[in-house]
């Protein structure tokens, strides 16, 4: 990490000054070398050659280099391959690209290296080279123009044709340190897990805002619903967005595809923290906020934590039953967690937090926080305004001679009444309501409300899991504390 500091007797150094130094080393710090580049693309010269011999398709067909490698946008030790193979075959599909591409290019690839079938809009490969390398192969088809494209991943080379022909050299270096300071922060990755920044947003915004400073000068600013164009746009054009893509936080239309916003991925939660990061980074600059220190406190540390503190913390630990692709996973798991959230919330018990953690491969987290862990016996249910005559007698007549307590005229002149609650225990809203509502892929391992130590022993020896239970019950991320100054969050949170 640099430091900056100033010896005694020293002048004081600028803000602005403390700023240059630490991009500067960031800089520096995240731009591949030769020798990466040079084993990449020897890579992605092995993987043509062998797709080229192995495919009989009889239709034309071409082997591209697409993603940030193809852009010269990616990070040092970050040197991973999208190989795309466009085929002009105007009935192309799931089935056909899986008898014809992938099988027998599974057959051809799996002599030479590590290979695993993954799915998005249809099936494609995932590569591991024996140096760490790692490559996806990506059947697509092989579109005239962006509206010839018959799914998402065909406008993958249009993307990289914009890109190429707009970004100027020196930008290229802008955009890796926005997308290292979106990994430092949690939110770079388009993919359902993350719901954040893609790595082609990151490009347009450093092709809109021109450097790395500059965009996180203008996110500092940012106001859900946020646009933002590469080109002026008339009121009339700015409602237009409003309408199409307006349940979105952040609209950013593809220059590529109009129709489609750039920005869809991006989430409430990850736009603020990229609104407050920018904030405490530009009033405190420091090399943290992209290399930040994580931390992880013990079981009985976090234990004793919980216990001073009173809080009320639950955990439904699951595991995974069934194979499935990471943003499918991770979409149930997301859905479930609302879900369960909405459940809680009826039950009377107000969530404070909801989290969810998952290693796509055995176990899933699901975590609430709630304001308390029990409730009275009884709620104060409020009843009509007394010259609301018909509302008024169906409420004395549901309630009057029942085990409820009431009904009576308020101070207010409502009727009201108390009403016995189902549950009175968070423990009981979870196994009783929160966990009928499981997905058929999972079943249930515990329910942990406020004690740790029951976690399974080999999910306490993962260590992405132990920094993230961390963080469920310390709250702050390791980035806040460096430069979150009153004035610094307070013009974020305006």
């Amino acid at each position: 990490m640099i430091k900056i500091t100033c010896g005694k007797g020293s002048s004081p150094i600028s803000s602005k000054s403390i700023l240059h130094t630490v991009v500067e080393f960031v800089r520096s710090e995240i731009k591949p070398t030769k020798e990466e580049l040079d084993k990449a693309m020897n890579f992605f010269k092995e993987l043509r050659e062998i797709i080229e011999s192995s495919l009989k398709l009889g239709h034309d067909f071409k082997v591209e280099l697409e993603g940030s490698l193809a852009k010269g946008t990616c990070l040092r030790g970050e040197m991973d391959l999208d190989v795309f193979i466009l085929i002009k075959n105007d009935m192309i599909s799931s089935e056909w690209i899986k008898s014809k591409v992938i099988d027998p290019l599974t057959t051809a690839l799996s002599r030479h290296y590590r290979v695993r079938l993954r799915y998005a809009a249809h099936p494609y490969i995932h590569v591991v080279h024996e140096e760490g390398i790692e490559a996806d192969i990506v059947p697509a088809y092989w579109a005239g123009g962006i509206k010839e494209i018959k799914t998402s991943v065909d406008r993958t080379p249009f993307h990289t044709k914009f890109i190429i022909n707009t970004l100027t050299e020196e930008q290229k270096d802008e955009v890796r340190l926005l997308k290292k300071f979106f990994k430092g922060i949690g939110v770079y990755g388009a993919e359902i897990k993350v719901e954040g920044f893609s790595g082609y947003l990151c490009e347009l915004l450093i092709i809109k805002y021109g450097s790395f400073i500059n965009t996180l000068k203008f996110m500092s600013k940012w106001r859900a619903p946020q646009v933002i164009t590469l080109g002026n746009v008339s009121k009339y054009e700015l409602n237009t967005l409003f309408k199409l893509f307006g349940g979105n936080p952040l609209i950013f239309p593809d220059p590529v595809d109009p129709r489609r916003n750039a920005a869809a991925s991006v989430s409430k939660r990850s736009m603020g923290l990229a609104v407050v990061a920018s904030n405490c980074f530009l009033e405190n600059p420091d090399s943290k906020f992209f290399y930040p220190s994580k931390r992880a406190l013990s079981i009985e540390e976090l234990s004793k934590y919980v216990d001073e503190t009173k809080r009320c913390v639950s955990y439904i630990v699951l595991k995974i039953d069934s194979e499935l692709s990471p943003d499918v996973l991770w979409g149930v798991l997301k859905k479930f967690l609302r879900k369960g959230e909405n459940i809680i919330s009826q039950s009377s018990f107000r969530v404070i937090d909801s989290r969810v953690w998952c290693d796509e491969v055995k176990y899933a987290v699901i975590f609430y926080e709630t304001e308390l862990c029990g409730l009275s016996r009884y709620r104060l249910h409020e009843g009509p305004p007394p010259y609301v005559k018909i509302d008024l007698r169906k409420f004395i007549s549901k309630y009057l001679n029942s085990a409820f307590f009431g009904p009576w005229v308020g101070n207010d002149g409502r009727l009201y009444v108390l009403r016995k609650r189902r549950y009175i225990g968070i423990t009981d809203v979870l196994l009783n309501e929160v966990l009928s509502k499981l997905p058929k892929n999972f079943s249930v391992i515990d329910v942990l409300v406020n004690t740790l130590s029951r976690f399974p022993r080999d999910l306490l020896h993962n260590e992405e899991f132990t920094y993230w239970l961390t963080e469920t019950i310390l709250k702050v991320p390791p980035w806040m504390s460096l430069g979150c100054k009153s004035g610094s969050l307070a013009s974020a949170l305006r």
